[in-house]
């Protein structure tokens, strides 16, 4: 590569690059001329006595007048510009230093250009790519630039890469358009050499948004767009969203967009295939004008857990007189959803202080449930106190135990402890002390319900265990309504009272009972827009079950609701009065947790009002609970965050590894395994993160269309011994972005022209862009100086007026 310094010349490297085509050759044709400035009052002065002289010597001649005025002026301006050179002027110009400045040109090879380039069989790609084949050959336009330029030649894939010709076969197409990469990497790759100008061939359909930053200080873009043709008929599917619920009968809603392109009257069949690829649902529609993009809704309930991956497919139904239509691609007809369910089902943990018809019916309502395992803890009779000891002898248990062997003496309740059943425990040692007393006990249940348990039932400890449970946990806590709950059990000014969403007051000794009205539930306007409160599809139907309800007559008075929580159903008495609704079910995220409060004391009067109506208690329950551990974390979880736009590849992973205490494992190693959708497996390195405890970060580029599926795995120290494991995944499809719009984008290309001082050409106009080019601005210009004198045309031109002065003065007889 040649330098200006080279030629001892002071190069020009600053910015702007304007647009200098508007205005054709303006900077090489227009040169400055400088002469020495103390001569050029005297020269003046002598031409002004050559003037006089002139005009003195030809005032008596006899010829007229316009001939004698042209002589003066002949001999005037000859004799003038002999003046001029005797002040040395000096021609200056600048031009293009040869080859000390690099031109890129850069063809986009994505998968948007392999669609018809209109009537003709080849494809857009395989046009731009035969203009660049013609000029790149001996006697094209390209090697003619090599001679005033470097030239770079690169293609825009995945990623920009330098070929050495265009006349090669070009790599495989790219499924995605990273024109921002692109770009940045050009700078980046010139940041230290010369770059003049960039010629881009493409369509304009970048997958990667572009900013303004990335056009900062880079030089002249000129956009060569693919030739536009009338848009090819297509199919496909875009904005799609996936939704997790606490719908009982459709946990799983998939959301979609139909995109048409010249399918009108035409019938198009969209199928949703589970990870087996046997279709789960299916729905046609046909498309018409008054129906071009229909709205595409499946919901269902996996039958799988953990990781799942569907398929989300969209072609045409012609009808048997119909001939099928041509899509211009395939590639965006197949969309792979990623689904994430639990592998293990959610342990809640219900503490009643009396067997009550409650728990009947909630167990009742979970027996066929497999996602959800409930742990009851009931009491059946309370402690006694010391003093009553006295007249058994030799006894300390409870007298409920009188009769049995003392097998299990140690499980026993002494006569100050209260009498707890166990059930539907996982092991025998389960519970085996009570409600938990540490971390260790309490963090592995996902939720924690009370019913009808006193404040004091629980020491300080438990107090503050449960706080915390919510709050750094994340655990989900319910309390139902009773006569020993909220203010009547003491709760008020407690750590566990402090985490309702309600206000408590002072204890009043009993729940109210509404014996002289009929209080009816109604959801308020925050629970009629909540989806897990509705059992019904529809408002008709779902005022027709709250109709079905019947009559609540224990009810838990409270203070009001807390700034921040959620007011969903209230207690109205049937008959009109003055009296204020009462707030019956709220809720509020409180730190990591969330905390449910239904302060109606006898729920259970639903289920045995009538048998028809125990199906919707049961559904209520289940998709409260759902709800209630919707948010609740695992102790080793594995985050997958996919960026935002969806051109650009770069999968963030974050792993935060805790023990069942929730405390991080810090002295731990990991290992982290990514399955591709081709089969092949990677380890990925991580670094820990600085800000958070426990946790590694690491990032991927997801290139290919699929499943992606990763595996971590928590070690000891030793890095043998595995503590815990987590697995995640996700799904690309970059072809859906890509081929979003099969449009050449001009509006996009002549942005992109006009921010970077270029101009859009046309394919056909390449050649007189190779023209142009020499002629600009470039970062290294070479200037050179010339003498005037040292010009022929000077002499030629003084002798030329000298002699056409001479020959006029000859014609006329003035000589």
């Amino acid at each position: 590569m040649f330098y200006a310094e080279d030629f001892g010349i002071e190069p020009n490297l600053s910015p702007p690059f304007p647009n200098l085509l508007s205005v054709p050759h303006l900077p090489t044709l227009l040169a400055s001329l400088s002469w020495q400035p103390e001569a050029q009052n005297w020269i003046l002065g002598a031409w002004g006595v050559l003037l006089v002289l002139l005009i003195w010597a030809y005032r008596g001649k006899p010829a007229p007048i316009a001939t004698r005025f042209l002589c003066t002026m002949l001999k005037l301006v000859a004799l003038g510009l002999l003046l001029v050179c005797i002040l040395e002027p000096r021609w200056k110009r600048r031009t293009v230093l040869p080859r000390a400045n690099t031109v890129a040109i850069v063809l986009d090879n994505s998968d948007s250009l392999n669609i018809p380039a209109g009537t003709k069989e080849e494809t857009r790609l395989q046009t731009l790519h035969s203009a660049l084949q013609t000029a790149d050959s001996l006697n094209g336009w390209i090697p003619t630039l090599e001679t005033q330029f470097q030239i770079q030649r690169f293609t825009l894939g995945e990623q920009l890469t330098p070929i050495s010709s265009f006349t090669e076969d070009l790599p495989k197409t790219s499924q995605t358009t990273p024109l921002s990469d692109a770009l940045r990497n050009l700078k980046n790759r010139f940041s230290q050499n010369p770059l003049a100008a960039v010629i881009l061939l493409t369509d304009g359909q970048a997958s990667t948004t572009l900013l303004d930053a990335d056009l900062e200080e880079f030089p002249p873009i000129f956009p060569i767009p693919a030739s536009q043709a009338a848009t090819p008929p297509d199919l496909a599917l875009k904005d799609i969203q996936i939704t997790h619920s606490q719908f009982e009968d459709a946990p799983i809603t998939i959301q979609a967009q139909v995109k048409a392109q010249h399918f009108d009257n035409r019938s198009i069949t969209v199928k949703l295939l589970d990870p087996e690829g046997e279709t789960l649902e299916k729905t046609t529609q046909v498309l018409n004008p008054e129906n071009p993009s229909p709205q595409i809704r499946f919901q269902f309930n996996p039958k799988t857990t953990g990781l799942a991956f569907y398929t989300l497919t969209i072609a045409e139904e012609p009808a048997p007189d119909q001939t099928p239509i041509k899509e211009a691609t395939f590639a965006n007809n197949n969309t792979v959803l990623a689904i994430q369910q639990p592998t293990q089902p959610f342990r809640v943990l219900y503490l009643s202080g009396r067997p009550n018809w409650e728990y009947k019916f909630l167990r009742r309502a979970l027996h066929q449930e497999d996602k959800l395992h409930l742990v009851g803890l009931i009491r059946v009779a309370k402690k006694e106190a010391r003093f009553e000891f006295r007249g058994r002898t030799g006894e300390s248990s409870n007298p409920l135990f009188r009769g049995f062997k003392d097998e299990n003496a140690k499980e026993e309740e002494q006569y100050d402890e209260a009498v707890l059943i166990r059930l539907n425990t996982r092991d025998k040692d389960e519970l085996l002390n009570g409600f938990p007393t540490t971390a260790e006990e309490l963090y592995p249940y996902h939720a924690v319900i009370l019913d009808d348990i006193e404040s004091s039932f629980f020491t300080r400890e438990q107090h503050s265990l449960l706080e915390k449970y919510v709050s750094q946990r994340g655990g989900g806590l319910l309390l139902l309504g009773g006569l020993e709950m909220f203010q009547d059990g003491g709760y008020p000014k407690t750590p566990i009272g402090n985490l309702l969403p309600l206000y408590l007051s002072q204890p009043s000794n009993q729940a109210q009972l509404a014996e002289a009205q009929e209080n009816r539930l109604q959801l308020t306007r925050e629970g009629w827009l909540t989806p897990w409160l509705r059992l019904r599809s529809t408002e008709i139907e779902e005022k027709a079950v709250q109709s079905q309800m019947p009559a609540f007559l224990v009810h838990n008075q409270t203070n009001g609701l807390k700034p921040g929580a959620t007011l969903l159903a209230i207690l109205a008495q049937a008959t009109p009065n003055t009296q204020a609704p009462l707030p019956a079910l709220s809720e509020h995220r409180l730190g990591n947790g969330r905390v449910m409060a239904l302060t109606v004391g006898d729920l259970w009067r639903w289920a045995m009002k009538d048998p028809e109506t125990q199906p919707e208690q049961q559904k209520f329950w289940r998709q409260s609970l759902r709800h209630l551990l919707a948010d609740v974390p695992e102790p080793t979880t594995l985050k997958i965050e996919q960026s935002p736009d969806p051109g650009n590849p770069l999968v963030q992973i974050q792993l935060t590894a805790r023990n069942p205490a929730f405390t991080p494992l810090d002295n731990s190693e990991t290992q982290l395994q990514l399955t591709s959708p081709d089969g092949q497996q990677l380890t990925l390195p991580s670094e820990p993160s600085a800000n958070l405890p426990a946790t590694w970060n690491t990032q991927y580029r997801a290139m290919a269309t699929g499943a992606y599926t990763i595996e971590a795995k928590v070690l000891e120290s030793d890095g043998k011994t595995l503590i815990t494991k987590a697995q995640a995944g996700w799904a690309t499809n970059p072809a859906n972005h890509e081929h979003r719009d099969h449009s050449v984008d001009k509006a996009f290309l002549e942005n992109l022209a006009q921010k970077t001082g270029g101009t859009v050409y046309e394919l056909g106009q390449l050649e007189e862009l190779a023209g142009k080019l020499p002629k600009l601005q470039a970062p290294i210009m070479h200037e050179w100086v010339k003498p005037l004198w040292h010009n022929p045309w000077v002499l030629s031109l003084i002798l030329a007026l000298l002699a056409a002065e001479w020959l006029i003065r000859r014609k006329n007889n003035l000589a």
